[in-house]
């Protein structure tokens, strides 16, 4: 090896991990990067302490094996020190139809016993955990993580609603909230609580993947109007089928979100792939009040192209600079090209002149799990002729990247 500090070496393998974990990295980086930080750790003594502590920047835990890392930071504390995401997956038993639970798995409460000895971790992420064999003591184990900035829970067994707000609200100081959660409808619920230390809320990016229940969790952000005060991006998702009568249910809820969030909302993504009839039963959002907004997203299929477009018409904000708009189709659909030409109509208004790109497209996503492009539809040459006013500003691109 040439003769040169370690110091050289340690800044070429951060800027291994930068690359990586660049903006708009690839699905496979994650994966790519484990390998050749083990890779770096193998090359000398030298290289062992920096790959090391790369490695334990991320920690990924799934079922049982919480216990063994939970005996580990106890034999090494010094791992304690790197971590900074941790994340707790259920397991299953081997065979994947049955989606039975490894009965050796830890509880959620154990994996935020475990979280609780990383003091720098600032991503909780837990997946795939019935709330409903919980420890009673977890909201206590959850206020003791006063560190967790970003919080992620996905769950596939419905859920209580007051079992959830409980879990929520022990986060003091969580600024990105990512829920993916189906609701039981009980007949008694049970009353839910209040988290009575907030005097501001540090929430500034909630998302919602929207589940069946989903309206019941929606209302019960609405009602905390703590959460929302200082909302800076909101993002709301359909892509799991419920009924049509929930979505109305749900838009209404949203549209209460919108206007509990005052004037700092920045960032509005909406994303609809599911089927409906149509849009008669259910409540147009309006942006018209968010005059800072600068960020808008669609990713829509079918009768939800039409919708967005009438959600663009509602804004009002003179900030927009960017906007991502695309149309989700079935393998074999073709896109509705009319429409395109409303959109350009719409962004072509007096308080959309600070936009300084547009981002369209059509895209499907693949049996793989990969996102394509239409490429027929998505050649340069094509857009002029759908988007001509886009076009000639010089604003508009094409990729879905």
């Amino acid at each position: 090896m040439p003769a040169l500090p370690t110091e050289v070496w340690e800044y070429i393998i951060d800027l291994l991990v930068k690359h990586y974990t660049r903006p708009g990295r690839l699905y496979n980086d994650s994966i790519n990067l484990r390998n050749d930080l083990l890779s770096c750790a193998l090359v000398c003594h030298a290289w062992y302490p920096r790959a090391q502590m790369h490695l334990g920047v991320y920690i990924l835990i799934k079922g049982s094996k919480l216990s063994t890392y939970g005996k580990l930071i106890q034999k090494v504390p010094i791992l304690c020190t790197f971590a900074k995401k941790f994340e707790f997956r259920n397991q299953y038993t081997e065979n994947p139809d049955d989606k039975v639970v490894d009965r050796t798995v830890g509880t959620v409460s154990h994996a935020v016993r475990v979280a609780h000895k990383l003091p720098h971790i600032h991503t909780l992420v837990v997946d795939d955990i019935n709330l409903s064999i919980e420890n009673p003591h977890l909201p206590r184990y959850v206020t003791a993580l006063t560190s967790i900035k970003k919080l992620y829970f996905y769950t596939y067994t419905p859920t209580k609603i007051a079992q959830l707000a409980r879990f929520i609200v022990g986060f003091r100081n969580i600024s990105t909230l990512v829920l993916y959660v189906p609701i039981i409808v009980e007949s008694n619920p049970l009353p839910l609580p209040t988290p009575c230390y907030r005097t501001k809320s540090s929430l500034k990016r909630l998302n919602l993947i929207m589940q069946p229940g989903g309206h019941l969790l929606v209302d019960w952000l609405v009602k905390g109007h703590f959460f929302t005060t200082f909302l800076q991006v909101l993002q709301v998702i359909f892509q799991y089928t419920i009924s049509q009568s929930e979505v109305a249910l749900t838009m209404q809820g949203v549209q209460s979100l919108l206007d509990n969030c005052g004037g700092h909302l920045k960032g509005w993504y909406f994303q609809a792939k599911i089927a409906v009839d149509d849009f008669q039963d259910i409540p147009q959002v309006s942006l018209a009040t968010h005059s800072v907004l600068k960020y808008l997203q669609f990713k829509v299929s079918g009768l939800w192209f039409k919708y967005a477009l009438q959600q663009l018409q509602t804004v009002t904000s003179k900030n927009i600079t960017k906007i991502w708009f695309w149309y989700q189709l079935n393998e074999t659909e073709k896109p509705a090209l009319e429409l395109w030409g409303e959109l350009d109509d719409i962004l072509d208004a007096d308080h959309f002149a600070s936009l300084t790109r547009v981002n369209v497209g059509c895209i499907y996503r693949g049996t793989d799990g990969v996102w394509y492009s239409i490429k027929d539809f998505n050649r340069a040459e094509e857009f002029p002729k759908l988007l001509p006013k886009l076009y000639k500003r010089g604003i508009l691109t094409w990729s879905h990247k």
